[in-house]
């Protein structure tokens, strides 16, 4: 896949040091913090708390830099490369070529020359691969079963050898290269960024068409194919990282044994122009048309590169000062003026130049009073310009940065890896962590050299609708768009704009930790029920693993009301929308203080998310209870809600074709599940969403948890008695009563009928770009046999299904199989999404696969097929390694499984004991239309396509579907 924008900075801190929320957050006073000292720390010898993990740095005889890390703690192994080259190399007459490239080193080298075989490998040992193609680096990572590591480091380290470039599957990759396009046509993400890309100076390779297609790279020969990898893919450019717990020892012999021989030819480092923009073409309006119903603003300011300076990080701090959400913040005067429901502020960052992207999402009376937002931002950048950099806010932001190293939760895997790699091409390879995320100075010279490039004439504002004019359309994604200079007199406004009194920097945050201790020891090694009553079942587990003085809750409060008409579909949104704006301002110093809690709607309720530093999580359920019912709001902002509510919908339309795909399918197997055209369907004048006033919104609050049944788990470095104690005020503060067992919601899932091959087809009159084809099979009720046996028939599978009809077949960009659990039932997906074939084609070849497919088990040897099964059993096993992980599978044993401990062990028991002859009866029955229970999804992009598949029972009137399914007991 190809990287929009490597917004380098924000990547690296987000992934090793610095909570993202934070990050994205800033403001409050740390002074309780800064007692703690964390603020004083020196991030020259920060450490982090019980470090496991060793590091070396290694160069090559041909140049190449590698970064080991071993750690006894990793589940699995992974390694990356990312090589100093992208697509800002393509050659001219062929844009997309560094991607395509990127496409063929998956298709056999010379010692491996087996298509597939690499995935193949991976998949038999527990692992998978990815790669992306960004501007200036391509990157490949993989993760793997620890035992296979050396394995798949050898296949992997001959990508970078000797590929095979095969002349039979350049056409082949092609056809995914251009399927991968079209599954962007309608992003408006995408379509923006090459927007941004054609008005850059003329000559500039950022004007370059970045993915590629069929049009551009037809006349791509192996020789230009070749020519390009063995020009730029030079070892003295190539970053290697690799995280297992194979020692340092063995790592270093492996790389050196397979990694030497990767070819070095001396190639400098690329540089490019950092003018990236014709003199006189700022300041300028943009005007963008975009697919979906969109109203954005969005202004972007030029600079240097970050990277000389991140001991003071003004790319970071910028960006969190006028982004923050808390009181007399931008956001906060913009939406109390009606102008603006939402403020992202990042930076985009390259070796060469960076720039300040601010999006602001405009409210109707925003996109028309475009200047007067213009004029609130210079007024908040004023007020910046003359408060400078405040000692207090840089202290606050190294005080949340060495907070955050120092309890930096363990993370692995191939990500982690591929990021490793990538940030070595900018921090020496040993300083990622804290060069890449830690603040190392009060650099107020360099704040205010970056803020003085927030200015009218050093600007682009692109303002992003369905109303404006244009005059031009690009020729890749078919953007229509304008552009004009800014006016002088908008200039001169901009530039004289007075200070608002209303926009002013955070003030003081309670819930910033003032110690962090670990709560004594309470030894149970097993989760145990806090609370077990009519009103609730909550259990409870004290950490004494991690360590870390952190916690997670989730509390399940379930109420039949939500799914119990349409109506109270619409009120259920609407309530969770209205509360959130309502406590947007108090969350935002929660944020800060390094918690957060989210508050989501489910098929049995409303269910509370709470994590983060564990001194005031109890604190933060208990003021959250009280603030459940206070939803204050304008009736101006009310209408801004309920009019973006209604343009989601709409925009539903212009959805990837696999996501209205699923969303269908999630429908029509549930029995919870109401459909969002039973409350809004314009073309059926249908509209539940606009007569919603505050009053029938407050009212319903009151309802909703009028009678409840209160489940969850707390797990952490938490105390049971605050724990309990914030749970029953759930129950005080909003005078609830306990909900009747009769009463409590369940989940709903259809059985379908076994032999009856269930169809649903869909034709779209407009919005998709692509066919899609999705096959649910259901394999019966969720036992622990049955359960192994999906995961070893899956793992022996999926690979195979993905190389004949992805690799081979070249069916579409997006092929996917995974595993499809609920509650009571077990089973598979099988999914395609293709520009070039219909639905009806796709189904012809996946029965044409599944007919080789019980060959395929009937071939496995037995040692592959034990492979298999310790592969599965590996994945079972696997410790936790976090304290999200820990909690994520506890609430599953407990609240969804009732206290089944030892659920994956189990498993594992019965992977142990299956043969092969069981797995292949298994499968061979499910995937058998005369024998399966399935249900296949057809979307055509053809609105006159009402070809069908034979073979199937097609479902006409969904309702009467549902109506005459069994429910799983």
């Amino acid at each position: 896949m190809v990287i929009l924008k490597k917004f380098v900075s924000l990547l690296v801190l987000c992934f090793l040091t610095f909570n993202c929320a934070v990050l994205n957050k800033l403001g409050g006073s740390l002074k309780n913090l800064m007692s703690n000292s964390f603020a004083d720390q020196n991030p020259e010898t920060v450490v982090r708390r019980n470090e496991t993990r060793q590091f070396r740095v290694l160069k090559l005889a041909n140049e190449m830099e590698v970064l080991l890390v071993s750690s006894p703690e990793y589940n699995k192994s992974s390694a990356a490369l990312d090589v100093a080259v992208g697509s800002l190399e393509d050659p001219w007459e062929h844009p997309g070529l560094a991607h395509f490239l990127e496409h063929m080193l998956f298709l056999g080298t010379s010692k491996y020359p087996k298509v597939g075989e690499y995935n193949e490998y991976l998949a038999a040992h527990g692992g998978m691969s990815n790669a992306y193609t960004a501007r200036e680096s391509t990157n490949y990572y993989f993760e793997v079963n620890n035992d296979a590591f050396e394995g798949a480091l050898d296949r992997f380290s001959h990508f970078f050898i000797d590929p095979l470039f095969l002349s039979e599957y350049v056409e082949r990759e092609l056809n995914a290269v251009h399927s991968e396009h079209q599954k962007n046509l309608n992003s408006d993400a995408w379509r923006k960024n090459r927007l941004l890309g054609i008005l850059s100076k003329k000559g500039h390779s950022r004007q370059k068409f970045s993915t590629g297609n069929l049009e551009t790279l037809k006349n791509v020969s192996n020789e230009v194919l070749v020519g390009f990898y063995k020009k730029y893919y030079s070892a003295n450019q190539m970053k290697l990282s690799l995280l297992s717990p194979a020692s340092l020892d063995q790592m270093e012999a492996w790389v050196k044994e397979k990694f030497s021989t990767v070819n070095n030819n001396k190639r400098d480092k690329l540089k490019y122009d950092p003018n990236t923009l014709d003199a006189e073409a700022l300041p300028r309006l943009v005007y963008m048309k975009p697919v979906k119903d969109l109203r954005v603003l969005e202004l972007i300011f030029p600079t240097p590169s970050s990277y000389p300076y991140w001991e003071s990080k003004p790319e970071m701090v910028i960006p969190h000062l006028i982004g923050h959400e808390g009181q007399g913040s931008l956001l906060s005067y913009l939406k109390k003026q009606n102008l603006a429901t939402s403020l992202s502020a990042g930076f985009e960052d390259a070796s060469y130049v960076g720039n300040f992207h601010f999006k602001i999402g405009l409210t109707d009376k925003g996109l028309e009073n475009k200047n007067e937002v213009l004029s609130a931002f210079f007024s908040y950048v004023s007020m910046l310009k003359q408060e400078g950099y405040p000692q207090h806010i840089y202290k606050e932001l190294r005080a949340l940065s060495n907070l955050d190293f120092i309890y930096k939760e363990h993370s692995e895997g191939g990500s982690v890896a591929s990021r490793y790699a990538s940030g070595m091409q900018y921090f020496p390879a040993l300083e990622i962590e804290k060069q890449g995320g830690l603040f190392y100075k009060h650099g107020v010279e360099d704040f205010n050299r970056f803020l003085s490039k927030i200015t009218p004439e050093n600007m682009s504002v692109l303002l992003i609708s369905q109303n404006v004019k244009t005059d031009q359309v690009e020729e890749y994604y078919n953007v229509e768009y304008a552009s004009e200079k800014i006016k002088q007199d908008v200039l001169m406004n901009l530039n004289n704009v007075p200070q608002n009194e209303a926009m002013f920097l955070p003030k003081q945050n309670d819930y910033i930790p003032s110690y962090l201790t670990l709560v004594e020891d309470e030894k149970s090694d097993e989760p145990y029920t806090l609370i077990d009553s009519d009103l609730g079942k909550f259990w409870f587990k004290k950490d004494n693993i991690f360590k870390q003085p952190k916690g997670r809750v989730t509390l399940e409060v379930e109420t039949p009301l939500i799914n119990s008409s349409p109506k109270s579909k619409v009120l259920s949104i609407l309530y969770q929308k209205v509360l959130s704006e309502s406590l947007n301002e108090w969350r935002y110093q929660v944020l800060l203080a390094g918690m957060d809690f989210s508050l989501n709607m489910s098929e049995k309720g409303v269910v509370i998310d709470f994590d983060g530093y564990s001194q005031h999580l109890p604190k933060l359920m208990k003021d959250l209870a009280s603030k459940l019912q206070e939803l204050e709001i304008s009736e101006d902002n009310l209408l801004t809600l309920k009019d973006d509510f209604k343009r989601d919908l709409r925009n539903m339309t212009y959805d990837k074709a696999y996501r209205k795909l699923l969303y269908e399918m999630g429908d029509l197997v549930s029995g919870n599940s109401i459909h969002y055209k039973q409350y809004y369907d314009p073309m059926n004048n249908i509209d539940l969403i606009s007569t919603v006033s505050l009053e029938e919104i407050k009212d319903f609050s009151k309802d909703l948890y009028s009678k409840v049944f209160l489940k969850g788990l707390a797990y952490g470095n938490l105390s049971k008695d605050d724990v309990k104690e914030a749970i029953y005020s759930y129950a005080e503060t909003l005078n609830s009563i306990p909900l009747k067992k009769s009463e409590r919601p369940s989940e709903k899932v259809y059985q379908l009928t076994p032999g009856t091959a269930f169809a649903y087809s869909m034709n779209e009159k407009e919005g998709t770009k692509n066919n899609c084809w999705a096959n649910y099979v259901q394999f019966g009720d969720r036992t622990y046999d049955l359960n192994a046996a999906i995961r070893i028939g899956h793992a022996m599978l999926s690979a195979d299904f993905y190389n004949e009809l992805r690799t081979q077949q070249q069916l579409g960009y997006i092929v996917h199989s995974g595993l499809r659990y609920y509650e009571k039932s077990l089973g598979l997906i099988f999914l395609i999404q293709s520009s070039a074939y219909d639905p009806v084609e796709i189904q012809r070849r996946y029965v044409e696969w599944v007919k080789k497919a019980s060959s395929r088990l009937d071939g496995i040897s037995n040692f592959e097929f034990n492979t298999y099964k310790s592969s599965v059993v590996q994945e079972l096993r696997e410790e936790d390694k976090t304290i999200a992980e820990m909690h994520g599978n506890l609430y599953f044993e407990t609240v969804i499984m009732d206290g089944m401990f030892n659920y994956k062990e189990e498993i594992a028991k019965s992977v142990e004991k299956l043969s092969k002859d069981d797995i292949k009866d298994i499968f061979t029955k499910a995937l058998n239309n005369q024998t399966s229970s399935s249900l296949t999804l057809f979307l055509s992009k053809e609105k006159s396509n009402d070809q069908r598949s034979e073979g199937f029972e097609y479902i006409e009137d969904r309702e009467s579907f549902k109506k005459a399914m069994p429910v799983y007991k």
